[in-house]
Order: structure tokens, then C-alpha cells, then sequence
């Protein structure tokens, strides 16, 4: 389903412990986007990232990343 948004900009992040979406799913899932998101041209648009200490959160150090992804793609 998110492959539909290739080939615009797209930011995942998820959790390395996070019990509802385990890292080995998340990684092949990320692996997956990698794929659409080159065979489009677009690989520079897609950010995928595995915050490896971090459950099923949204940490204040993730969302700083968010916003400087969002100042460089809708600055």
C-alpha cells in the first residue's frame, strides 16, 4: 500500500522493539519500498530508518528528524 506513493518523497521510521511491527518485517517491508522507490528513479526520495533502542514510539529525537526531512522536501 505505501508503494503507491512512489515515486513523491516518503519517510518511514519504526522501532527496533517495537512488538507490533518486530524489525525482521519492518526491514523486508523497507527492502520492498527500496525497490519501488529505485525502479521509479526516485531513490534519493525515499528515508527509511530502524531506531534500534526504541519501542512503539515517537520519540522527540525522531520527530527532530521528521521536521528537518519535512524543511528539506517542503522547505
Amino acid at each position: 500500500m505505501a508503494s503507491l506513493a512512489a515515486p513523491k518523497p516518503a519517510l518511514f521510521h519504526a522501532g527496533g522493539r517495537d512488538h507490533l511491527f518486530p524489525e525482521a518485517g519492518v526491514e523486508s517491508a523497507y527492502a520492498t519500498l527500496r525497490a519501488v522507490w529505485e525502479s521509479q528513479g526516485a531513490g534519493d526520495r525515499l528515508t527509511t530508518r530502524v531506531w534500534p533502542d526504541t519501542g512503539h514510539a515517537f520519540t522527540s529525537a525522531m520527530q527532530a528528524e521528521v521536521y528537518t526531512w519535512l524543511d528539506v522536501w517542503l522547505g
